[in-house]
């Protein structure tokens, strides 16, 4: 892996970066970390520059530095290969495109701003990712960076509880319980929030709410 790092191959390059930046198998060391994962992303290396934005976001190992956080995410989101990498976690190019919407959403480090953060979700969403379609849900749902619409809102929210989205799932429960853009459906509703409650260690919003339900007899 060194010869080929050496050699120029990025992907070996953000592989030796990793190792140094863990400690796996050879002494930790973030300086080389930083050095082989900045070579790897100058050839365009969307892991890498992923990796560069959350360790200047974090700012665990380094100064943190939004700016240059930025920088490295709006490299890596730009990219148009979608591979995805670790599993479960979409692209490369998916996961640097939400980071970039949590950042404008949130106004850390940069001013928030909900129509840029918007932009970013909606290109993560439509690569697929649940956070992100979910995070559309919330923004249609409110009119944050985008003109209030409840249809989407359901579109981008089922799109997400299709992935097991918990919070998504809980949010159709929500509409439909509520009748907020749906008829007013409770066993609908108890669905969503059962689903929400039986997802992984479950929901407490939902197992609530599917209590309730069968409290009152739905």
């Amino acid at each position: 892996m060194r010869k080929a790092a050496e050699q120029g191959e990025p992907l070996s390059q953000y592989q030796l970066g990793h190792l140094y930046e863990e400690g796996e198998g050879i002494k930790q060391n973030y300086e080389e970390a930083l050095k082989w994962y900045r070579l790897a992303a100058n050839q365009g290396d969307a892991k890498a520059q992923l990796q560069l934005g959350m360790i200047y976001s974090d700012g665990k190992i380094v100064k943190k530095d939004v700016l240059e956080a930025l920088k490295w995410y709006k490299l890596a989101a730009n990219r148009s290969d979608y591979f995805p990498v670790w599993f479960g976690l979409g692209s490369d190019s998916q996961r640097s495109a939400l980071k970039l919407g949590e950042l404008f959403e949130k106004g850390e480090g940069v001013k928030i701003n909900y129509i840029e953060s918007s932009k970013w979700y909606r290109q993560a969403a439509e690569q697929g990712g649940a956070s992100a379609q979910f995070n559309m849900g919330v923004a249609y749902t409110n009119g944050r960076g985008v003109e209030k619409n409840i249809q989407e809102a359901i579109k981008w929210y089922r799109l997400a509880a299709d992935q097991d989205f918990k919070e998504a799932q809980h949010s159709l429960g929500m509409m439909y319980s509520n009748g907020n853009g749906v008829p007013e459906n409770k066993q609908i509703a108890k669905q969503w929030f059962k689903e929400a409650c039986d997802n992984g260690k479950g929901y407490q919003p939902s197992c609530d709410a599917y209590r309730r339900l069968l409290k009152d007899g739905f």
